[in-house]
Order: structure tokens, then C-alpha cells, then sequence
């Protein structure tokens, strides 16, 4: 399974903006924020920097102790004789309020516990994409053509990770060779399959890499 690099980020963006509606609440309702509120949302906080940092069990355990710990700071509320005091007329405000971050941070737990399986792939993933934006166009168009020879096959997703190209222009250069004859192979799934010359193929294929790049850089010259 693979998160999309949106798909995540959508997920992150959600998670913050319920974290940061039940601090607001928070600072709506003080009481709760003094007697313990302040914990959750620390733990909250800290599990959304997790997640964000591919840690998908340590963030789904922060985020359940905080979940899990939401009513303590009612208890003891009611244990200091708080409701009492007018203030506590905003908890009539407060909990209609916070029971939405509450309940969407339990749908989000929900979510997250679908990735904790495949945590040390994603994790894997992230840190070659980190490593592979380090390096210049001709190391990672050397490594995927190295990759394509061993392999026997392109990957879609590899070649878009390493060349910055999207999956459309990768399928339309491949089009274009195969309408040229200068290639034969299937797709199949994410991957294109080569049953033609692979050193015909590696030679087509790296010069249509450094046009396409020629062609990239002298857009990007022209729109500065």
C-alpha cells in the first residue's frame, strides 16, 4: 500500500487544523485548559509531528492517550467544585465545541491504524526520496537507467521519484519511442515491461531523458 504524497499531506493539514480547533476551545473553556487540557494538547501536538515524520505508531499511541485522556480534566472539574462558578456556564460552549476535534481525532486514529503495518516501507520510501532529491538529474538518470538494465522493466513510480517527471509525460516519452519503433514492451500496472533490445532501449530512452530535461530548464529560464 502507498499514500500518495496528497492523500498525506491532506491527512496531516486535517489533523492539525483538529488539533488547533480544540485549543481554541481550550482557551475558551480555562478550567479545562488548567486542569489538564493543556496535556492533551501537548500529546495532540506531538503526535501530529510524528505522523508528519512518518513515526505512524509512536503518533497512533500519542494520539490515543490524548484522545483517551479527554474527560480526565471533567472529572477533576467537577472534583474542585468548578461547576459552581459562572465560568462554568462556558462549558455549555466548550463541549459541543471540542466533542468535534474529540471525534474526528478518533476517526483520523481509525485511519492511521490501517498504516502502522506498512510503517517501515513508508518510512523506507520517504528516505529515498530525501536521498534521491540530493542528487543531480545525471546521478538519478544514470541510476534509473542502471535499475531499468537490471531489471528489465521501468517503473512508473521510480522514474517519476527520480526524474521529477509526472507519470503522463513518462507514459507519453515511452508512446513516442513505441510509435517510432524504437522499442516493444506491455504495461502492467505501475510498471512498463521490456521485451525489445534493453541497450536499444537504455540508449532511446536516456536521450529522450536529457531532452525532456533541456526542455524543462529552458521553460523554468523563461517564466524567470
Amino acid at each position: 500500500m502507498r499514500i500518495l504524497k496528497k492523500q498525506f499531506k491532506h491527512y496531516v493539514i486535517t489533523y492539525l487544523i483538529l488539533i488547533v480547533w480544540y485549543l481554541i476551545c481550550c482557551v475558551i473553556f480555562i478550567p479545562y485548559l488548567i486542569l489538564g487540557g493543556f496535556i492533551n494538547i501537548i500529546l495532540y501536538i506531538a503526535s501530529v509531528y510524528t505522523f508528519y515524520k512518518y513515526y505512524f505508531t509512536l503518533s497512533f499511541k500519542l494520539g490515543l492517550s490524548a484522545t483517551i485522556f479527554y474527560f480526565l480534566p471533567f472529572g477533576l472539574i467537577f472534583l474542585f467544585g468548578f461547576y459552581f462558578s459562572p465560568i462554568a456556564a462556558m462549558y455549555l460552549i466548550f463541549f459541543p465545541m471540542s466533542i468535534i476535534s474529540w471525534v474526528g481525532a478518533i476517526i483520523f486514529l481509525v485511519i492511521l491504524k490501517k498504516y502502522l503495518e506498512i510503517e517501515p516501507n513508508l518510512k523506507e520510501e520517504h528516505e529515498i526520496e530525501m536521498k534521491v532529491r540530493n542528487m543531480d538529474f545525471e546521478t538519478r538518470k544514470n541510476r534509473l537507467l542502471g535499475m531499468v538494465r537490471i531489471d528489465k522493466f521501468l517503473d512508473l513510480e521510480k522514474a517519476q521519484l527520480f526524474l521529477g517527471m509526472s507519470k503522463y509525460d513518462i507514459k507519453a516519452l515511452i508512446y513516442d519511442l513505441a510509435g517510432e519503433k524504437k522499442l516493444e514492451g506491455d504495461f502492467k500496472d505501475n510498471r512498463f515491461i521490456i521485451t525489445s533490445n534493453i541497450d536499444d532501449f537504455l540508449l532511446e530512452l536516456e536521450l529522450s531523458f536529457i531532452n525532456w530535461q533541456e526542455k524543462t530548464t529552458l521553460s523554468h529560464t523563461k517564466v524567470r
